[in-house]
């Protein structure tokens, strides 16, 4: 029979489990962000007029794929709070990861 502390540490190893998983998947998500709009940038300035350098339309279009508000606050805005329970004071780094070609998989 399992008592209410072995059920909760079930469910906090679990969530924890899907925490590091999704925190995986948000940086690459946000790595592979970054490569597409490094391609969107470079043939954006491809096409560049010598004289006037980027079209309006042009620098519009890329302007439109930029995050320009924290995703937090976008979070925020839609109905979440940042919790006032155990882990108020705790964040993570989200940053842009990509595979490196000959890295091994862990």
């Amino acid at each position: 029979m399992s008592t209410k502390l072995e059920q909760a540490r079930a469910e906090a190893a679990e969530d924890k489990a899907t925490f590091l998983r999704l925190h995986r998947e948000v940086c690459i998500a946000f790595g592979k962000y970054f490569h597409s709009l490094e391609q969107v940038q470079k043939l954006t300035a491809a096409r560049a007029h010598p004289m006037l350098g980027i079209l309006p339309e042009e620098a519009n279009k890329l302007s439109e794929l930029f995050i320009r508000e924290s995703p937090v606050m976008t979070a925020k805005r839609s109905g979440l709070e940042v919790t006032r329970g155990w882990g108020w004071d705790k964040s993570t780094d989200v940053v842009p990861l990509v595979r490196v070609a000959n890295a091994e998989v862990a």
